[in-house]
């Protein structure tokens, strides 16, 4: 069989589902002997020599397709891993949805996005696409708001990239001391600065912990800009509380991996989310973490996680002073959140796929 993936979003920069698309396409590829993959494009920005050098080393039953936004007849069944759906190709589409907060939670999006998102969700409905859903929340979701069918969806968890491992807790506070200026123990948010990510009540949270606890622990935020953040930086540049908020922005990969392993607390107050990779990453490094009781973050921790309600900024409080006061509360999440990422990988997503793309074929 003859597979095309759209693997526009791989490129870097990648955001989460380009994280999503790269991992799972190199998976597949590593894992996969039986088909043939071609790697498209659906951006007409995107050159050869982009993906030469993204997905280097391809196998000989892996090709870059020419031209790269054209699909029809080039394949027998096409994986969209995002919201752009394929109009011109002519068999079986699979569909990556990652979320309906675009339906659900318009007022998080910007318009551009929220109509790109809706746009390709609505031509996938009315084509015929297989929905693969990255939680069963999400699933549930896409029954709920779009009609479709059980035989239209599946859940494929996701996976994390393994250089997220637990290292040395003090070499890895050292190399950001180095490479940052982090002197202090600090509580962890990483996620772009977005409505969605309920930042806002995170820093009022931190605000309101004992003063003692925000002399010795800084609130690290780290992202990309994100989208209709003005209340953030306003509600920064007005408080005056004692306590040092620092916004790290986009940090490389191994500067990732350092500061989940540092962490005294990793805190993920998402008012939504369709899988939650953050979360996983953190707990893969041994941090512990405090997350929303809602959406599909739940399914992401399993019993590894302290949860609260995301609008409650005393329940987010409360999460932290506990982990951040209770060692063998802290030591016990380290723990079930090591064994917890243990279940998730890119080589199980990548294999339950294909077998996906088997079942959809046949």
């Amino acid at each position: 069989m003859r597979i095309g993936i759209d693997i526009a979003k791989a490129l870097p920069p990648r955001d989460g589902v380009g994280n999503y698309t790269y991992h799972l396409t190199k998976a597949l590829i590593a894992l996969d002997g039986r088909h043939e993959y071609r790697l498209f494009a659906s951006s007409p920005t995107v050159s050869r020599s982009a993906v030469e050098a993204t997905f280097e080393n391809l196998p000989a039953t892996c090709e870059i397709a020419e031209p790269l936004t054209r699909t029809q007849d080039q394949v027998d069944l096409f994986h969209a891993p995002s919201w752009h759906y394929p109009l011109g190709h002519k068999g079986k589409v699979v569909l990556t949805c990652h979320d309906l907060t675009f339906l659900t939670h318009p007022q998080f999006h910007v318009e551009v996005n929220r109509i790109h998102c809706l746009r390709g969700t609505l031509e996938a409905v009315v084509y015929g696409a297989h929905f693969l859903c990255v939680s069963r929340h999400t699933r549930k979701q896409v029954h709920h708001h779009l009609g479709l069918p059980e035989e239209r969806t599946s859940v494929i968890d996701e996976g994390y990239d393994p250089t997220f491992r637990a290292t040395e807790v003090q070499a890895a506070a050292k190399r950001l001391r180095k490479r940052h200026g982090i002197e202090h123990p600090f509580i962890l948010s990483v996620g772009s600065l977005e409505p969605r990510k309920n930042l806002v009540r995170l820093v009022k949270a931190y605000d309101g912990l004992d003063e003692d606890l925000r002399r010795r622990h800084d609130l690290l935020l780290v992202g990309p800009s994100g989208w209709l953040n003005a209340a953030l930086h306003e509600y920064l540049a007005e408080r005056r509380g004692i306590g040092t908020i620092r916004l790290l922005g986009f940090v490389e990969r191994e500067d990732q991996v350092d500061l989940y392993n540092a962490a005294s607390v990793f805190v993920y107050p998402s008012l939504a989310e369709g899988f939650g990779l953050p979360v996983l990453e953190a707990m893969a490094c041994g941090a512990p973490v405090a997350t929303s009781s809602t959406t599909s973050l739940p399914e992401v921790v399993g019993d590894a996680a302290l949860t609260f309600k995301p609008e409650d900024t005393r329940a987010i409080r409360r999460a932290l002073h506990r982990i951040l006061t209770e060692p063998r509360l802290s030591d016990d999440l380290r723990n079930r959140g090591l064994r917890r990422a243990q279940h998730f990988s890119w080589e199980r997503a990548a294999r339950e796929t294909v077998e996906l793309y088997e079942r959809i074929a046949a």
